[in-house]
């Protein structure tokens, strides 16, 4: 899979675009050559600040679904990084995200983009910010802003930047902005697709659509029977080759809640290296057919709660790397959008599905995230589904 960014002349931004896995095929169940490892397991020292934000997302909505995009904002702190200095390089510092070689050049459908005043000066570093005339034409300088992300959003309309963000000292905008749509490994057929009961969090039952797919896959479980999980194999590629990102679903045996509240960076990435060093297992997987969305909003509460305050206190904000001139961030608006949904194309209905040697039925609440089981980068998306 691959995209392509075409940026209008007045802008520079940060990269986006595609993942890939290894080869599955569905219906050639022979043994398959297990994942190469390298000779020590990577650290995952990354999980770390994914579930950082990822608690303080389930702090903040305390029911229903919860979505976050580690990576392309882990992206937009980075580039916010190479421009601070004194307490809000410091701050910055202190969440240890690395640097941004560390980064793939490229992520599923994703932007992570900042906006500034053209008349400002610009020093070596500030290559990923995007120049804006703020002070000569705001409306003008907010619509290239949301135009921008557009195409990412998904919504022609989107308006992920306004006028009240947007003050004489401010004059410095972020947003990151994701959007993926599955192409799987072994495909999910619609012929396949059925209605099923979901388990809402809540007591209810609704009925959903329920993707089933039969191939083979990495399957692992905690030893106390505590939760299983699967990886599900994305089909995509950058121009320097395969990258093994895997939407892995983790099925706890109680509360997806309590388990997501209480899951560590060192359970995590157990997880993940469980998963990687798992054999692959004639399994049939069941798996809601999911469109999410989450429109544009503004991240700076959730930020403050990381740590990051001096950089939207206009008294404190230190972007001297960029500009002598006190300035500060005025938001960091995300917006998010996935479609984990079924492969293209017209097949007949598989008979064979429920002979799988093995089952994993994603009919009650889960976490689930799209990651990539052999290096330590950020996590792409993680996320909790409760409620369908």
């Amino acid at each position: 899979m691959k995209a392509a960014w075409r940026m209008w002349a007045l802008v520079a931004a940060l990269g986006l675009v595609a993942g890939g896995a290894a080869s599955y095929y569905r219906g050639h169940l022979q043994a398959a050559a297990p994942v190469q490892q390298p000779d020590q397991a990577p650290a995952l020292s990354t999980d770390a600040f994914s579930l950082h934000l990822f608690h303080h997302a389930l702090d903040a909505k305390k029911a229903g679904n919860v979505l976050v995009a580690p990576h392309t904002l882990t992206r937009a702190l980075l580039a916010l990084q190479e421009l601070a200095g004194g307490r809000t390089l410091e701050e910055l510092q202190a969440l240890q995200l690395g640097t941004g070689s560390q980064l793939r050049s490229c992520e599923p459908q994703s932007a992570a983009l900042l906006a500034m005043d053209y008349n400002l000066p610009r020093g070596e570093k500030a290559g990923a910010v995007m120049a804006l005339p703020f002070s000569d034409n705001v409306p003008l300088a907010l619509s290239l802003f949301n135009g921008m992300l557009a195409p990412v959003t998904g919504e022609a309309g989107a308006r992920l930047a306004d006028s009240n963000m947007v003050t004489t000292r401010t004059r410095l905008l972020a947003a990151c902005a994701a959007s993926f749509r599955a192409t799987w490994e072994t495909p999910f057929h619609t012929a396949d697709t059925r209605t099923a009961d979901f388990d809402n969090a809540s007591g209810g039952m609704p009925h959903f659509r329920q993707m089933r797919s039969r191939g083979l896959y990495r399957r692992a479980s905690a030893a106390d029977g505590s939760w299983q999980a699967v990886a599900l194999p994305m089909q995509a590629a950058l121009d320097a080759g395969p990258v093994p990102l895997v939407l892995i679903g983790i099925l706890p045996a109680g509360s997806a809640r309590e388990f997501a509240a209480g899951l560590t960076p060192e359970a995590l990435t157990g997880i993940r290296r469980s998963l990687a060093e798992a054999p692959l297992q004639d399994t049939l997987v069941e798996f809601p057919r999911l469109e999410l969305r989450v429109p544009p909003y503004d991240m700076r509460d959730s930020l403050r709660k990381l740590g990051l305050k001096a950089l939207f206190d206009t008294g404190v904000a230190d972007f001297s790397r960029l500009t002598p001139e006190k300035i500060h961030l005025g938001a960091m608006v995300q917006a998010l959008s996935l479609d984990l949904t079924e492969s293209p194309g017209r097949f007949q209905p598989d008979a064979q599905l429920d002979a799988a040697a093995g089952c994993i039925s994603f009919d009650r609440p889960f976490i689930w995230m799209l990651a990539d089981l052999q290096t330590p980068l950020p996590i792409e998306f993680i996320g909790l589904v409760e409620e369908l």
